[in-house]
């Protein structure tokens, strides 16, 4: 991939492995103005996304002191849910960070389907070797 305006990493969300990216990296991109935890609460709550489909959750640890920790909630989303949201803020930083998951997705499409290819290659030159193989027995017996 060229420049990545958003890092897009693969993770795991309810046991499947996907294209992921963290909902604080796009909603730096995005440039909005007001509080990450705001932001993000209150559009899963708006659009209904669904935990551990759309999206995960975690805890992570930013500061250990004497008196505690600092943490924070962290969310990875899903591609589909990543373009909705830079969809629904309907200014240009929205519409390239929707551009640029779509390119995304076009691309791990595009090395899907040249690796099913070159699968599919490779059962095919097995199984003409097999059958030469078999013709050789048939003709030996």
């Amino acid at each position: 991939m060229t420049t990545q305006l958003i890092p897009v990493f693969t993770g795991e969300i309810n046991q499947i492995q996907q294209p992921l990216c963290d909902a604080r990296e796009l909603f730096k991109f995005l440039e909005i103005t007001y509080n990450f935890g705001t932001w993000i609460g209150n559009r899963i709550r708006q659009y209904q996304f669904i935990e551990n489909t759309d999206y995960c959750s975690f805890i992570k640890i930013c500061k250990r002191t004497s008196r505690g920790s600092t943490t924070l909630t962290e969310y990875h989303l899903t591609l589909d849910t990543a373009k909705e949201l830079a969809m629904v803020e309907r200014n240009d930083k929205g519409r390239e960070a929707r551009r640029y998951f779509i390119d995304c997705e076009r691309r791990l499409l595009s090395n899907h389907l040249l690796t099913d290819n070159i699968e599919i290659s490779v059962f095919q030159a097995e199984n003409i070797e097999l059958k030469a193989q078999l013709a050789q027995q048939a003709e030996m017996l």
